[in-house]
């Protein structure tokens, strides 16, 4: 069978918030894409927590 694969996503207000989620919740998990500009023009994360959650952090500069 296929791994199925989710994350939780936080649209962050500011990039200093998004920030601030990103080191908090990824203290002691594993980066999978660390916190800069997207290809699609976002300030974006993938990572995973320390308790193996996987998590999405953004901040759309366009949706303000």
């Amino acid at each position: 069978f296929p791994t199925r694969r989710s994350s939780d996503l936080i649209r962050a207000e500011s990039k200093e918030e998004a920030d601030k989620l990103f080191n908090g919740l990824s203290a002691g998990g594993s980066v999978e894409m660390p916190m800069g500009e997207s290809p699609w023009g976002t300030y974006f994360a993938m990572f995973r927590d320390k308790y193996g959650i996987e998590w999405t952090v953004e901040f759309d500069a366009k949706n303000i």
